[in-house]
């Protein structure tokens, strides 16, 4: 029950940090400010044009695209970071399943009765023996 709180509470911690990094990020880019400020000349001088009143999002987000573009490389990198947790959460929840279970999965591929799942699985085990899906889900069940 402990650890179930939190993995809760880490989890609202992560996007709230996520959150305030981009704010940060955003606020503190000198790219950002300089986009916002010619923005909003542009839009003061339409303004006698009866712009939209959302002009104001749309000038944020045309600001932060482009600061996102500046920091593409640091973009790349959290968002690995957060495949490779993601990664890591699948095999940690992967790695406990039993050897049965994944037998009878690998049965249902090669048969073609597991609906709701990509067909690339099935053409793989559809050439493997029964032989072989044994040997793979002791395999798989065993991996730690």
């Amino acid at each position: 029950m402990l650890i179930g709180h939190i993995r809760k509470i880490l989890k609202y911690a992560a996007l709230v940090f996520a959150a305030l990094f981009l704010v940060f990020v955003f606020q503190n880019a000198s790219s950002f400010q300089v986009c916002i400020s010619e923005q909003a000349k542009t839009a003061a001088q339409q303004a006698a044009e009866n712009q939209p009143p959302f002009l104001f999002v749309l000038i944020w987000s045309r600001c932060a695209g482009h600061t996102v573009f500046e920091y593409r490389d640091a973009v790349t990198a959290v968002a690995t970071t957060f495949i490779a947790i993601f990664t890591a959460t699948l095999w940690w929840i992967s790695r406990s399943q039993r050897e049965d279970y994944w037998l009878k999965s690998l049965r249902a591929y090669k048969d073609n009765t597991r609906r709701g799942y990509d067909a690339q699985m099935s053409e793989v085990v559809y050439a493997m023996k029964d032989e072989d899906l044994v040997d793979l889900a002791y395999f798989l069940a065993r991996l730690k």
